[in-house]
């Protein structure tokens, strides 16, 4: 007797007969979507999909082991059943992956490592090109110096800690004369109070009950905190959940107030802004947690949903959108006025969208992030390149050859250094609210460049700024990855569509048990957009750092070694490699 399982749940058995390495399982589509077989030892040999005839299967994906009952290689199969790409992973004596390849694109990933297990070196090989990390320890793991070299271009990032963990100074080299130093402070419960450069000083403060109560954003001057960029005060409910936002900032017209209300399933209800980027909307859900209604700005939009919580219609006054599906559940076409055709990889990604006047193709590295975007409007095709580190967004290069570094600290973007192709560089600051959203960028002297607005669900409702900055930055709400051709975010795992407050496809994370809102694949942050997010696209993560859902899938998952250090306060991610249908 074998179980059969979808995303970690046992939901049919059946007998099977053994061929060789191999069982063959007549999967039912009516009970799951797919099922996985096993080999003798017990190990998944292999993901087939059934179609509408229970006889008529394909094989997805299949897996080989070497002697040693390790992962070897992970075979994608087209449709046709020939084989799409192979993923072939290598090893030391000591079971440390030292190698992954894919024998059809050629990409490839090269490991090396200290004699205490800790990943010294990365060289990796994809749409970006060829991408070289290294990184050296302190006697607590925690990483001293980072460098990365890419687009012709070597930077390297020096770090301390206190004594507990925390992170203190981080001196990044930026591509400018003197580089960057960042300054860190946190409080006795480890909460981090302030970040500091010549960029900027950003003050995070705490009520009595920890919740954070203010975030201010400024350059520092003879009276502390000059009024030159923003300030928000933070107010809750006896849920603790965020019921109002007030920033102020230097300029009036840049200033806002947010009010939010929810219903009696905590799920947002209303929300209003005042200000910069005013708007307001009320929202509905069904019992699943999907949003079946939206009034905003005076117009009421309607959701309709398939037995799968996918979105099949949205009626907005007379214009009616459907929304159609492939057969792994992911956004295939969408009607209407902004017509679009979904396209994905062989291992799941998203690889085109096309529209009217528009189209986008994307590729992914073998780590699973995405290196590669063209888009090309009017005729003109522009493109760019991307590195990442983990799921961190380090340096990209455009097809006019000028450069963008990001550098990032305490879990927020802090700065944004950018050079043309023969020119000189030059920083900008990023103002992150409360929220982690991107509010504003500053110059090197101070000067406010771009403001961002957005709605709970992070549709953009104002964005000033003459500077080319302010519409070629892609961070933006939450700190998500912003593709202005689409309208959507890139999150490591999928696209999120914030207007219908949905994912393209479903869930690669599992199920929680015991969490009946988990079980829609779709719906982003269960309905609670205000007090949650979402930065890998796999799980929903809440205020005050603690987290819903199955935090042992998200990190199977991604496939990464994860370390957490003091506390939580420092969190690196190592050598993040994923695949699968996301």
């Amino acid at each position: 007797m074998r179980y059969a399982t979808v995303d970690g749940f046992v939901t049919d058995s059946a007998f099977v007969t053994t061929y060789g390495d191999y069982e063959d399982w007549n999967c039912n589509p009516s009970n799951y979507t797919a099922c996985t077989l096993y080999d003798g030892l017990g190990r998944a040999s292999a993901t087939i999909w059934p179609s509408n005839t229970p006889t008529d299967t394909r094989v997805v994906t299949r897996n080989a082991y070497d002697s040693a009952g390790r992962a070897k290689t992970l075979t994608y199969h087209n449709p046709d059943g020939s084989v799409a790409e192979t993923i072939t992973t290598s090893y030391d004596m000591d079971s440390k992956v030292t190698a992954t390849t894919m024998s059809h694109s050629g990409y490839s990933i090269q490991n090396t490592y200290d004699n205490l297990d800790r990943i010294t070196g990365m060289t990796a090989s994809g749409p970006a090109g060829t991408t070289n990390f290294t990184t050296t320890y302190d006697v607590a793991d925690l990483p001293l110096i980072t460098t990365w070299s890419a687009f012709g271009v070597t930077r390297s990032t020096d770090t301390t800690y206190a004594k507990t963990g925390e992170l203190t100074r981080m001196t990044v080299e930026d591509g400018t004369a003197a580089g960057t130093t960042h300054y860190f402070a946190f409080d006795v419960a480890g909460r981090l109070t302030r970040s500091a450069s010549g960029l900027g000083t950003r003050l995070l403060a705490y009520d009595p009950a920890g919740r954070l109560a203010s975030v201010s954003m400024g350059r520092p001057g003879a009276n502390g905190l000059l009024a030159n960029f923003a300030a928000q005060r933070l107010g809750y409910d006896g849920w603790e959940r965020l019921t109002s936002v007030s920033t102020t900032a230097a300029v009036a017209e840049n200033s806002s107030n947010d009010t939010y209300t929810y219903d009696a399933a905590g799920r947002i209800k209303t929300w209003s802004r005042t200000g910069f980027g005013a708007g307001n909307a009320t929202y509905d859900f069904d019992a699943a947690g999907n949003l079946t209604s939206k009034l905003a700005g005076g117009l009421s939009t309607t959701y309709a949903y398939n037995a799968a919580n996918q979105l099949t219609t949205e009626t907005a006054g007379s214009v009616v959108t459907t929304h159609t599906y492939d057969e792994f559940g992911r956004l295939a076409y969408t009607s209407g006025p902004a017509a679009s055709a979904y396209a994905y990889d062989v291992l799941g990604k998203l690889s085109s969208v096309t529209r009217l006047g528009m189209s986008a193709s994307y590729s992914y590295g073998i780590s699973g992030m995405r290196e590669s975007k063209a888009v090309t409007s009017a005729g003109v095709t522009k493109t760019t390149k991307s590195v990442w580190s983990g799921m961190t967004l380090v340096a990209e290069a455009d097809s006019d050859g000028t450069r963008y570094e990001y550098i990032y600290g305490a879990g927020v973007p802090l700065e944004l250094v950018v050079t043309p192709s023969g020119g000189a560089s030059t920083r900008y600051g990023y103002q992150v609210d409360a929220a982690g959203s991107v509010i504003g960028i500053t110059d090197a002297a101070g000067t406010v460049i771009a403001n961002y607005a957005y709605d709970p669900y992070g549709v953009p409702t104002a964005t000033s700024g003459t500077d080319p900055i302010a519409s070629r930055n892609p961070l933006r709400y939450r700190g998500y990855y912003y593709d202005d051709e689409t309208g959507l975010y890139y999150l490591p795992a999928r696209y999120y569509e914030p207007r219908s407050a949905r994912f393209l496809s479903v869930d690669p994370a599992a199920p929680e048990a015991g969490d009946p809102a988990s079980l829609n694949r779709y719906a982003y942050c269960l309905g609670d957009p205000v007090n949650a997010s979402d930065p890998t696209g796999a799980i929903t993560w809440w205020r005050g750092s603690s987290i819903r859902g199955a935090i042992s899938s998200f990190k199977s998952w991604v496939g990464k070694r994860w370390r957490s250090f003091g506390g939580g306060r420092h969190a690196a991610y190592v050598l993040p490699v994923t695949f699968g249908l996301a």
